[in-house]
């Protein structure tokens, strides 16, 4: 009886003696889940933006049903091994990720408001520079006209003067 109370007590002290890291693991464990939770849904949102802004420039060729002309490359069964496993480095990496996500959310929403204006300024240089050619084009036609007509009347005097030997 002594001896199994001894032994319990001594597995009671292990175990004390392992909670610890395993409860500050656990607690790293949960914040890299929720931070990847928060990644998750932030990426999610961006490629929601991000689908519906390259939606209007899709390539007509890849609408067609064809590959397009860029491929992964296949993976190499032999890669070096990497170092342990830590998983404060991948939350770190999870919220940096959902801030970057964030990011480009912004940016991407911010494109999708300053299309249209940029399509408008776009519309106004390409009006103008074909105004300035029609304008170009009357001109030279003009002087084209002005030069024909001085040509002719320079023909009907040099026809009515009398000549001179």
């Amino acid at each position: 009886s002594a001896e199994l109370t001894a032994q319990r007590e001594g597995l009671v002290a292990d175990l004390e003696s392992a909670r610890a890291p395993l409860v500050e693991l656990l607690g790293e464990t949960r914040g890299t889940a929720e931070s990847g939770r928060a990644m998750a849904d932030s990426l999610t949102g961006t490629l929601t933006a991000l689908d519906a802004f390259v939606g209007r420039f899709d390539d007509p060729v890849e609408e067609a049903g064809q590959p397009p002309a860029t491929a992964a490359a296949p993976a190499t069964a032999e890669e070096p091994a990497g170092k342990p496993f830590d998983i404060a480095e991948y939350g770190l990496a999870a919220e940096r990720i959902g801030v970057a996500a964030g990011e480009l959310e912004q940016t991407i929403a911010t494109l999708d408001r300053s299309l249209p204006e940029v399509q408008r300024v776009l519309d106004e240089a390409a009006g103008r520079a074909e105004r300035a050619v029609d304008h170009a084009w009357t001109r030279a036609l003009q002087l084209v006209g002005l030069a024909l007509g001085g040509i002719f009347v320079v023909v009907l005097v040099l026809r009515r003067m009398p000549a001179r030997r």
